[in-house]
C-alpha cells in the first residue's frame, strides 16, 4: 500500500510585492476557480503523485474580532502552498524543486526572507508547517488507482450497454462471472490496466503502529493527573462558554459573492477557513486535545471514506499557523443549534483560494464515486460470489 501524505510551505509576504504575487497566482488560472493544469509556473499535471494542491494568501477576514480579547488587530499576510500526495513529503518536494524551479522562485521571491540564490529545496523544508490533525479519505488509494478504476467503470458501462439484452437474462452470479471474464480479456489485450498495490513502506508501518499504541498509553499514564485536574478544567471551560462574546455577525453579501465566483465549477470544491484562536491556556489545551482526538480517530478508528458521518471529503487538515466560535455548552451542545449563526460563522472565516488544482483523475468524480469504483474493482477481482454478494455488487453498476 502506498500511504498518502501532505505538505505545506508557509512564509510571510513582502507587503511591497503583494500585488505582484496576486498577479502571478491569477496567471496560473484559466478563470476564477479554474486552474490551468499546465500553467507556466507550476505545471501540476506533470506530477503523477499529486492529488490536490492550492496556493493562497492567508488574509484573515475577521481580524477586528481580536480586539474583543485585547489582541493586536493585525496579522502579517502569509503565502501558503500546500497539497496532498502519494508517498513521502520530502520525495515530492525534491521532485517539485527539480521540475518547477523557476516558477517556484518567482512565487517565493514575493516572500520576506527568500534569497534568489538560496537552495530552493532547503528553503521549502525550513518553511514547512505541520498539521496537528489530518484526514485521508481512503489510505492507499493513489492517483493511478483512481484513474484505473474510473477507466474500469467506463469500460464496464460500455459493455453493459452493448450486451444489455443478453445480461438481462442472467442471474447476478452469472453477470458477475461474465463481467469478470470480459475484464480479464481486456487486461490481456492491453486495453485495460489494473495495477497491483505497492508494498507498504516499513518505516511508515512502524510509525503508524507506534502512533496507534503510544497515544492511548500516554493518556493512560497521565490519567491520575488528568482526573485530578478535570473538575477545575470543566469549571473553567463552562465559565468561558457562558461568558465568551458570541461573534456571529451576518456575512457581507459582497464578500460571500466574491467567494462564490470560484466555487461550484466542478462536482467538488475546495474549502479554506482561517481565524484567530482566543487567548488563554485552557482554550489552547482544549484545541490541541480535540484536534489530537480527531487526528487519532481519522488514522485508526473511523471507517475509510468517513470523517464522522461525512463522506464527501477527500483530504482535510488543521494547522496552527502562529505558535501553538459560536458559543457552546459542554463542547457538544448548542454550538450548531442555530443553523444561520453556524453558516455565518463559517462563511465569514472562509478565505479565497487563489489557485486550486485537483488531478484530472478526479474530474467528474465525488468521494462516493471513488468508493463505488473501488468496490466494483474488488468485485471483479473476486473469483466467486454468493447470490447475496452478487446482487449487491451488480447493484453498483
Amino acid at each position: 500500500m502506498t500511504p498518502q501524505s501532505g505538505f505545506m510551505v508557509l512564509a510571510p509576504i513582502n507587503p511591497e510585492r503583494e500585488t505582484e504575487l496576486r498577479q502571478l497566482l491569477d496567471s496560473m488560472n484559466d478563470g476564477p476557480g479554474q486552474v490551468n493544469p499546465n500553467n507556466a509556473l507550476i505545471p501540476f499535471a506533470q506530477f503523477e503523485e499529486l492529488h490536490f494542491a492550492r496556493l493562497l494568501i492567508l488574509d484573515d477576514n475577521s481580524l477586528k474580532d481580536r480586539a474583543i480579547y485585547g489582541l493586536p488587530g493585525d496579522f502579517p499576510l502569509q503565502f501558503a502552498f500546500l497539497g496532498d500526495i502519494d508517498g513521502e513529503e520530502e520525495t515530492f518536494l525534491k521532485e517539485l524543486a527539480q521540475s518547477a524551479p523557476e516558477g517556484l522562485r518567482r512565487l517565493f521571491s514575493c516572500c520576506r526572507d527568500f534569497d534568489p540564490d538560496c537552495d530552493l529545496l532547503a528553503w521549502m523544508k525550513r518553511h514547512r508547517s505541520l498539521a496537528i490533525a489530518s484526514f485521508v479519505n481512503c489510505r492507499g488509494r493513489t492517483v493511478r488507482r483512481i484513474r484505473e478504476e474510473a477507466q474500469l467503470r467506463e469500460t464496464l458501462d460500455r459493455y453493459l450497454t452493448e450486451k444489455a439484452a443478453t445480461l438481462a437474462q442472467m442471474s447476478p452470479r452469472e453477470v458477475h462471472a461474465k463481467l469478470s471474464e470480459f475484464v480479464a480479456a481486456e487486461k490481456s489485450a492491453g486495453r485495460l490496466t489494473l495495477s497491483g498495490e505497492s508494498p507498504t513502506p516499513i518505516a511508515w508501518w512502524i510509525g503508524n503502529t507506534l502512533h496507534m499504541i503510544c497515544l492511548p498509553l500516554l493518556v493512560l499514564l497521565a490519567l491520575p493527573v488528568l482526573l485530578l485536574a478535570l473538575p477545575f478544567y470543566l469549571i473553567r471551560v463552562r465559565y468561558l462558554e457562558k461568558t465568551d462574546v458570541e461573534i456571529c455577525p451576518k456575512v457581507d453579501p459582497a464578500y460571500s459573492e466574491m467567494l462564490a465566483v470560484a466555487e461550484d465549477h466542478f462536482v467538488t470544491n475546495q474549502y479554506t477557513a482561517f481565524g484567530s484562536r482566543k487567548p488563554g491556556l485552557v482554550r489552547l489545551l482544549t484545541m490541541i486535545g480535540a484536534l489530537s482526538v480527531v487526528n487519532y480517530a481519522a488514522r485508526h478508528i473511523t471507517r475509510p471514506g468517513h470523517l464522522g458521518r461525512i463522506r464527501t471529503i477527500h483530504f482535510a487538515r488543521w494547522v496552527f499557523l502562529d505558535g501553538k466560535d459560536p458559543r457552546t455548552r459542554w463542547f457538544l451542545f448548542d454550538g450548531c443549534a442555530d443553523e444561520r449563526k453556524f453558516k455565518n460563522f463559517n462563511r465569514r472565516h472562509t478565505i479565497p483560494t487563489q489557485v486550486w488544482y485537483k488531478a484530472t483523475a478526479y474530474l467528474g468524480l465525488t468521494a462516493v464515486d471513488l468508493d463505488r469504483n473501488s468496490r466494483i474493482r474488488k468485485g471483479v477481482e473476486k473469483p466467486s460470489m454468493s447470490d447475496a454478494e452478487a446482487r449487491e455488487w451488480v447493484a453498483l453498476l
